[in-house]
Protein backbone atom coordinates (compact mmCIF):
# COMPACT_ATOMS: atom_id res chain seq x y z
CA UNK A 1 0.00 0.00 0.00
CA UNK A 2 1.12 3.45 -0.78
CA UNK A 3 2.18 5.72 2.02
CA UNK A 4 0.02 8.72 2.60
CA UNK A 5 1.83 12.16 1.09
CA UNK A 6 3.15 13.83 4.54
CA UNK A 7 2.72 10.72 7.03
CA UNK A 8 6.32 9.05 6.47
CA UNK A 9 7.97 10.18 9.33
CA UNK A 10 11.25 10.83 7.01
CA UNK A 11 9.29 13.02 4.50
CA UNK A 12 10.51 16.13 3.97
CA UNK A 13 7.51 18.17 4.88
CA UNK A 14 7.63 16.22 8.79
CA UNK A 15 10.90 16.89 9.46
CA UNK A 16 10.58 20.65 8.51
CA UNK A 17 8.28 20.85 10.55
CA UNK A 18 9.42 19.09 13.75
CA UNK A 19 12.29 21.73 12.91
CA UNK A 20 10.39 25.30 13.15
CA UNK A 21 8.87 23.64 16.44
CA UNK A 22 11.89 22.87 17.86
CA UNK A 23 13.25 26.29 17.01
CA UNK A 24 10.02 27.48 18.66
CA UNK A 25 9.88 25.89 21.98
CA UNK A 26 14.56 27.29 22.23
CA UNK A 27 13.21 31.03 21.38
CA UNK A 28 10.61 30.52 24.35
CA UNK A 29 13.34 29.54 26.68
CA UNK A 30 15.75 32.24 26.00
CA UNK A 31 17.01 33.62 29.27
CA UNK A 32 16.63 37.38 30.05
CA UNK A 33 19.34 40.03 28.59
CA UNK A 34 22.66 39.72 30.31
CA UNK A 35 23.90 42.58 32.96
CA UNK A 36 27.12 43.61 31.16
CA UNK A 37 30.28 43.32 33.07
CA UNK A 38 32.91 46.10 32.72
CA UNK A 39 36.53 45.05 33.13
CA UNK A 40 38.90 47.43 35.32
CA UNK A 41 42.15 48.32 34.44
CA UNK A 42 43.76 45.76 36.90
CA UNK A 43 41.94 43.43 35.70
CA UNK A 44 43.14 43.28 31.98
CA UNK A 45 47.00 42.26 31.44
CA UNK A 46 49.29 42.61 28.23
CA UNK A 47 49.61 39.74 25.87
CA UNK A 48 53.42 38.44 26.20
CA UNK A 49 54.79 37.66 22.64
CA UNK A 50 57.72 36.31 23.71
CA UNK A 51 58.38 32.52 25.30
CA UNK A 52 59.20 32.87 28.89
CA UNK A 53 62.84 31.67 27.91
CA UNK A 54 63.26 34.82 25.55
CA UNK A 55 62.99 36.90 28.88
CA UNK A 56 66.46 38.67 29.47
CA UNK A 57 68.55 38.22 32.14
CA UNK A 58 71.11 40.09 33.94
CA UNK A 59 74.86 37.59 34.40
CA UNK A 60 77.49 38.61 37.37
CA UNK A 61 80.54 37.31 37.09
CA UNK A 62 84.41 38.67 36.17
CA UNK A 63 86.12 37.77 32.97
CA UNK A 64 88.79 35.37 32.47
CA UNK A 65 92.17 36.94 31.00
CA UNK A 66 93.90 35.94 29.66
CA UNK A 67 91.53 33.11 28.23
CA UNK A 68 92.03 29.56 28.01
CA UNK A 69 90.54 28.56 25.43
CA UNK A 70 90.34 31.08 21.86
CA UNK A 71 87.84 29.11 19.71
CA UNK A 72 84.86 31.26 21.16
CA UNK A 73 81.73 32.60 18.91
CA UNK A 74 82.90 36.19 17.43
CA UNK A 75 83.03 39.11 19.61
CA UNK A 76 82.71 36.54 22.80
CA UNK A 77 85.18 36.63 25.87
CA UNK A 78 85.49 33.70 28.44
CA UNK A 79 84.11 34.95 31.57
CA UNK A 80 83.73 33.31 35.31
CA UNK A 81 79.95 33.33 36.25
CA UNK A 82 79.25 33.83 39.94
CA UNK A 83 75.25 33.82 39.41
CA UNK A 84 72.62 35.89 37.59
CA UNK A 85 69.57 38.11 37.75
CA UNK A 86 66.55 37.03 36.22
CA UNK A 87 62.77 39.31 36.83
CA UNK A 88 64.16 40.65 40.00
CA UNK A 89 65.16 37.33 41.61
CA UNK A 90 68.79 37.02 41.99
CA UNK A 91 70.42 33.18 41.92
CA UNK A 92 74.26 32.82 42.88
CA UNK A 93 76.13 29.81 42.24
CA UNK A 94 77.49 27.65 44.98
CA UNK A 95 80.59 26.70 42.30
CA UNK A 96 81.34 29.09 39.55
CA UNK A 97 80.53 28.42 35.82
CA UNK A 98 82.35 29.10 32.85
CA UNK A 99 81.14 30.59 29.79
CA UNK A 100 81.95 33.06 26.58
CA UNK A 101 80.03 36.08 26.76
CA UNK A 102 79.89 39.46 24.35
CA UNK A 103 81.24 42.09 26.52
CA UNK A 104 80.06 43.24 29.63
CA UNK A 105 77.82 46.17 30.50
CA UNK A 106 79.80 47.77 33.72
CA UNK A 107 80.41 46.99 37.32
CA UNK A 108 77.96 44.73 38.84
CA UNK A 109 74.55 46.48 40.04
CA UNK A 110 72.91 44.75 42.65
CA UNK A 111 71.85 41.27 44.58
CA UNK A 112 75.01 41.92 46.80
CA UNK A 113 77.88 41.54 44.54
CA UNK A 114 81.12 44.43 44.91
CA UNK A 115 81.39 46.51 41.72
CA UNK A 116 84.81 46.93 42.43
CA UNK A 117 84.98 43.15 42.05
CA UNK A 118 82.49 41.82 39.75
CA UNK A 119 80.64 43.14 36.66
CA UNK A 120 77.35 42.95 35.11
CA UNK A 121 76.81 41.37 31.40
CA UNK A 122 72.69 43.30 31.08
CA UNK A 123 69.92 42.05 28.99
CA UNK A 124 71.64 38.69 27.89
CA UNK A 125 68.59 36.73 25.64
CA UNK A 126 68.44 33.04 27.77
CA UNK A 127 68.36 31.67 24.23
CA UNK A 128 71.86 33.34 23.55
CA UNK A 129 74.28 30.64 21.91
CA UNK A 130 77.55 30.71 24.40
CA UNK A 131 80.33 27.99 24.74
CA UNK A 132 80.54 26.09 27.99
CA UNK A 133 84.26 25.16 29.15
CA UNK A 134 83.08 21.59 27.86
CA UNK A 135 83.19 23.40 24.65
CA UNK A 136 79.45 22.34 24.09
CA UNK A 137 77.85 24.93 21.85
CA UNK A 138 74.80 25.48 23.71
CA UNK A 139 71.62 28.49 24.82
CA UNK A 140 72.77 30.73 27.50
CA UNK A 141 69.98 29.17 30.07
CA UNK A 142 70.73 25.63 29.48
CA UNK A 143 74.66 25.90 30.01
CA UNK A 144 73.62 28.69 33.21
CA UNK A 145 71.77 25.13 34.34
CA UNK A 146 74.64 22.67 33.44
CA UNK A 147 75.69 22.00 36.91
CA UNK A 148 75.48 18.98 38.60
CA UNK A 149 72.14 18.20 40.05
CA UNK A 150 74.40 18.24 43.10
CA UNK A 151 74.76 21.60 43.24
CA UNK A 152 71.36 23.20 43.23
CA UNK A 153 70.83 26.71 42.67
CA UNK A 154 69.65 28.57 45.75
CA UNK A 155 68.06 31.48 46.10
CA UNK A 156 70.28 34.12 47.31
CA UNK A 157 68.68 35.86 50.54
CA UNK A 158 68.73 39.60 51.19
CA UNK A 159 68.95 41.68 54.24
CA UNK A 160 65.00 42.19 54.22
CA UNK A 161 64.57 38.60 54.59
CA UNK A 162 67.45 38.29 57.35
CA UNK A 163 65.79 41.14 59.18
CA UNK A 164 62.28 39.69 58.94
CA UNK A 165 63.69 36.31 60.67
CA UNK A 166 65.10 38.81 63.49
CA UNK A 167 62.19 40.41 63.81
CA UNK A 168 59.43 38.27 64.58
CA UNK A 169 56.30 40.66 64.08
CA UNK A 170 57.12 41.90 60.93
CA UNK A 171 55.29 40.62 57.52
CA UNK A 172 57.79 38.99 55.52
CA UNK A 173 57.96 40.46 51.90
CA UNK A 174 57.61 44.13 53.57
CA UNK A 175 60.18 46.19 52.86
CA UNK A 176 61.78 47.60 56.36
CA UNK A 177 62.47 51.22 55.57
CA UNK A 178 66.15 52.24 55.11
CA UNK A 179 66.21 55.22 57.11
CA UNK A 180 64.73 52.81 60.29
CA UNK A 181 67.20 52.41 63.06
CA UNK A 182 67.67 48.99 64.10
CA UNK A 183 66.78 49.58 68.06
CA UNK A 184 63.61 51.17 66.74
CA UNK A 185 63.20 48.00 64.00
CA UNK A 186 63.54 46.16 67.33
CA UNK A 187 61.05 48.93 69.25
CA UNK A 188 58.67 48.01 66.57
CA UNK A 189 58.64 44.31 64.76
CA UNK A 190 60.48 42.66 67.40
CA UNK A 191 59.79 40.32 70.23
CA UNK A 192 59.81 42.25 73.06
CA UNK A 193 62.50 43.67 75.64
CA UNK A 194 65.15 45.97 75.28
CA UNK A 195 68.04 46.12 72.28
CA UNK A 196 70.31 43.93 74.19
CA UNK A 197 73.44 42.47 73.37
CA UNK A 198 71.76 39.17 72.79
CA UNK A 199 69.30 41.10 70.43
CA UNK A 200 72.24 41.93 68.77
CA UNK A 201 74.11 38.61 68.81
CA UNK A 202 70.91 36.97 67.39
CA UNK A 203 70.73 39.36 64.58
CA UNK A 204 74.52 38.51 63.86
CA UNK A 205 73.95 34.93 63.94
CA UNK A 206 71.43 34.84 60.95
CA UNK A 207 73.85 37.57 59.05
CA UNK A 208 76.92 34.96 59.42
CA UNK A 209 74.61 32.53 58.43
CA UNK A 210 73.23 34.18 55.47
CA UNK A 211 76.00 35.95 54.10
CA UNK A 212 79.15 34.93 55.32
CA UNK A 213 80.78 37.68 55.47
CA UNK A 214 84.77 38.65 55.90
CA UNK A 215 84.90 39.35 58.81
CA UNK A 216 81.81 38.03 60.56
CA UNK A 217 79.35 40.23 61.81
CA UNK A 218 79.75 40.84 65.95
CA UNK A 219 77.14 42.55 67.85
CA UNK A 220 79.77 45.54 68.11
CA UNK A 221 79.06 46.12 64.36
CA UNK A 222 75.13 46.44 65.47
CA UNK A 223 74.63 49.51 67.56
CA UNK A 224 71.15 50.82 67.91
CA UNK A 225 71.61 53.70 66.26
CA UNK A 226 72.71 52.11 63.04
CA UNK A 227 70.11 52.56 60.40
CA UNK A 228 68.99 49.86 57.83
CA UNK A 229 70.68 51.14 55.01
CA UNK A 230 73.73 51.33 56.48
CA UNK A 231 73.57 47.94 57.76
CA UNK A 232 73.48 47.14 54.37
CA UNK A 233 76.18 49.24 52.61
CA UNK A 234 78.44 47.54 55.78
CA UNK A 235 77.21 44.69 54.00
CA UNK A 236 77.98 45.40 50.24
CA UNK A 237 74.29 44.19 49.65
CA UNK A 238 71.83 46.90 47.68
CA UNK A 239 68.56 44.89 49.29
Amino acid sequence: MDAIPGTDPESPLIQVKASQEVNRVTLKGKPGKTKKFTLAQGQKASFQARPLSEIAIDIFGKVIDPASISDLPEGHQLAQVYGFREQGRCVRFPVPQHLSLPNPDGPADGCGWDPSQFIVWKNLSKSLVTTYVQMKMAPLHEALLAAPTTMALASEPTVDDVLHQWLSQSVPGQKIPDVDQLQVAWATFGSGGGFTVQVQQNLANLLNNAFSPEPSVVPANLPGTLSVGQLKLNLHRSA
